[in-house]
């Protein structure tokens, strides 16, 4: 986790970019999927306590804070050594955890892949009244439910248990800004795009150079998740210039990714 935390969020989107076009599947990291994890839960206010430094520690603040989380209270047990940070026994993470965790935080996280957090995570849940996102639960969960598996996993929190899906939704955006405003918005789109775990669909017309390299780069920033279909012949307006290829494209798409009602 926090070779992610100290190097920020570039560096773990460009990581996972990394994974994706090496191996041509989604990825994940720890600091990824607890993001992932509390965006699922829908909680915005969070304790963040991790057996780090406290240097290290307050890396991690910020980290999650640039991520669109809240942070408030925290706790750390200043362990220095890599090989050490497995040592702290259930009782010692327990303590941690209702230490560090703020009572108006809606959930409490708990760094580092190398701690035994699994271990507490009930016995918080039940001490604290909120759900507890840790390193090692959320990567599993993430990873899951990356490869498209639900299954819900009891004793070790509401996260597993209940394996919550982000919400999926059909968006269709014409990516064309004419206005200031409309460019000031397009431009944070584009800067949140390696954010998106879901999938995606692009659609352009080949006539189209202009927005067929946009849709390129896009597909890149996004990573596997994302598709680019370029339909031949098509202009800027592919869905009124060839509407039969686009609904065809479109139907494709969702076989392979059923939308729920919700």
């Amino acid at each position: 986790t926090a070779s992610s935390i100290v190097q920020g969020l570039d560096y773990d989107a460009y990581l996972r970019g990394e994974i994706e076009q090496a191996h041509g599947v989604p990825a994940t990291t720890a600091a990824h999927a607890i993001v992932s994890a509390a965006r699922a839960l829908e909680v915005g206010t969070v304790s963040i306590v991790s057996p780090y430094t406290k240097e290290v520690d307050e890396a991690e603040h910020r980290y999650f804070a640039s991520a669109g989380l809240r942070v408030t209270g925290g706790a750390c047990l200043g362990i220095t050594d890599g090989f050490l940070l497995a040592e702290p026994e259930p009782d010692t993470l327990f303590e941690l955890g209702t230490r560090g965790c703020d009572i108006h935080a809606e959930a409490l996280i708990m760094t580092c892949l190398n701690t035994r957090s699994h271990t507490v995570i009930a016995r918080l849940e039940d001490e604290l009244g909120v759900p507890v996102i840790t390193s090692t639960q959320a990567t599993l969960w993430h990873a899951l439910r990356l490869a498209g598996i639900d299954d819900s996993i009891k004793g070790y929190g509401r996260l597993l248990e209940r394996h919550p899906d982000h919400r999926r939704h059909i968006h269709f955006m014409q990516i064309c800004p004419r206005s200031r405003e409309e460019v000031d918005e397009y431009r944070k789109l584009r800067s949140e795009l390696d954010r998106l775990d879901m999938p995606v669909l692009l659609v352009t017309g080949s006539a189209d150079a202009k927005f067929t390299a946009i849709a390129r780069e896009m597909r890149s920033l996004i990573g596997a998740t994302c598709e680019h279909v370029v339909i031949d012949g098509a202009g800027h307006t592919v869905h009124l210039e060839a509407p039969e290829a686009f609904v065809a494209v479109l139907r494709e798409w969702l076989a392979r990714h059923p939308i729920g009602r919700d």
